[in-house]
């Protein structure tokens, strides 16, 4: 069984790598912010706070009673009329942000010369102590009480116009307010999902599914775990959004390589109550900003369409850029943890826990432990403000917590596995923080794909066995 997880596993990647249409005279790469160099990083931000300065294109009778002052704010303020037009808790979520990175993109482009690459926040790299990740150095970090405005990094400056009221609407400040981040633990943000972790979400066997699991449990847990801006509905006007939001579409990519018979499928319902099914013939509306294009020219990122505009994809993110493993404890027998996860549901509950986890009888650490070096954390569950603030309906929550609880099963799970130590541990992530990263290579890549995948499998068999 598992040569054929293997054998099926190569299948897939080879279909999906062979997609590239003729339509695209150049298929550029998108990459993680760490595989891109000092200058490179600085060309980016750069650009991004000259779109902060550029006159506004949009038309102003849309905006009305407010003006828009720049790019940015006519990006914020399509952003905010999601809500209004099923950009989120629908099928069309993941193709309405595409296209919105894309037009994006066209303007840092077009309006500050930007030529360089676009990169991605692998937010499942800095899963297990996120406020240490490299990102914060030039973004800025956590922001200050009282107010958590951000008062480092290059950001510092920057002024908000429109932004989120109560009960979705718009609400504008013409002198602008600064941006803020609150992270949900004080001084640190609580744990993420690591790359196997993530890797399971990918392996939903529709559209609609692996949808709903990316936007109910780790676009929300971002997006709440940094708070402040990030966690309103006006989202958009931090920079960091647009790093979250290219993953996510990263993550709809690797979906679409790991299931290539359902690659450029689309279903679901296309409002928020759930009681009109999407079609992939509905125009993603960009306000002016681009030209609006159909759900159908956004499913291929290879396939040439929106104009052209869809002609790109994703590296493989980083790696440690040491090869030495370093220490990796051994840990208990399968069957031990089994027994332990049959009884009590749960890998953690032996008594014998120590500070640094022991290898013996791991236990599943809080999302805000950071002593733990090896063992993965619980994600910290989507908090109730944040599912209000932005409408989310009871029949949502209780998917979310029940899509939380399957997700924490599988945390469990992994850490009871004899011998298997994540290359995402905080050990792992402490020393790649050390030795600096490098660009996974696609060999790599594959196989540590082929252990996530017979790793998921085993859990389901675990499951349906206890």
């Amino acid at each position: 069984m598992l040569q054929a997880l293997f054998t099926a596993s190569l299948i897939g990647s080879a279909l999906a790598q062979n997609s590239t249409s003729s339509a695209c005279s150049k298929v550029d790469t998108f990459v993680e912010w760490r595989e891109m160099t000092d200058e490179q990083q600085d060309r980016y931000i750069a650009a991004t706070l000259c779109l902060q300065r550029a006159p506004s294109k949009i038309d102003p009778s849309l905006t009305r009673p407010y003006t828009s002052p720049s790019l940015w704010d006519d990006l914020v303020w399509v952003h905010l009329q999601a809500a209004k037009i099923e950009g989120h808790r629908t099928a069309y979520f993941l193709p309405w942000h595409r296209l919105l990175l894309a037009a994006h993109d066209e303007l840092m482009k077009t309006a500050c010369n930007y030529d360089g690459p676009f990169p991605y926040w692998d937010w499942s790299r800095d899963s297990q102590a996120p406020e240490g990740s490299e990102l914060w150095t030039k973004f800025g970090s956590n922001g200050r009480a009282p107010n958590y405005c951000v008062r480092d990094g290059a950001f510092t400056g920057q002024r908000l116009h429109f932004l989120a009221g109560n009960n979705g609407n718009i609400r504008f400040s013409r002198r602008g307010e600064c941006l803020r981040r609150q992270w949900d633990l004080e001084n640190l943000l609580s744990a993420g999902y690591s790359n196997i972790e993530i890797h399971a979400f990918a392996l939903r066997p529709d559209y609609d599914s692996f949808r709903q699991d990316l936007e109910f449990i780790p676009h929300n847990q971002v997006h709440s775990s940094l708070g402040g801006t990030m966690g309103t509905l006006a989202s958009s006007n931090d920079p960091i959004f647009y790093l979250h939001h290219r993953n996510i579409d990263h993550l709809w990519y690797l979906w679409a390589e790991l299931n290539p018979e359902m690659a450029n499928t689309f279903s679901g319902t296309g409002i928020a109550d759930g009681m009109r099914a999407a079609s992939a013939d509905k125009p993603m509306e960009m306000f002016g900003l681009i030209p609006d294009y159909r759900v159908s020219e956004l499913l291929d990122t290879v396939g040439g369409g929106a104009g052209g505009r869809m002609c790109y994809k994703y590296s493989r993110s980083i790696e440690d850029s040491s090869d030495d493993r370093g220490f990796v404890p051994e840990k208990r027998g399968l069957m031990a943890g089994f027994e332990i996860y049959k009884r009590d549901g749960s890998s953690s509950a032996s008594p014998f826990y120590s500070p640094y986890g022991d290898p013996n009888n791991p236990i599943t650490p809080p999302p805000g432990d950071r002593m733990d070096k090896y063992n993965l954390r619980y994600s910290a569950p989507t908090p109730d403000w944040f599912v209000k603030h932005w409408h989310y309906k009871e029949e949502e929550i209780l998917a979310l917590r029940e899509a939380e609880k399957n997700a924490n099963m599988f945390t469990d799970y992994i850490n009871s596995v004899n011998g298997f130590v994540s290359g995402q541990c905080l050990y792992s992530t402490e020393k790649a923080r050390r030795n600096g990263y490098r660009a996974c290579p696609e060999e790599r890549y594959k196989a540590k794909r082929m252990i996530y995948e017979l790793m998921y499998e085993s859990f389901r068999m675990a499951k349906s066995e206890y």
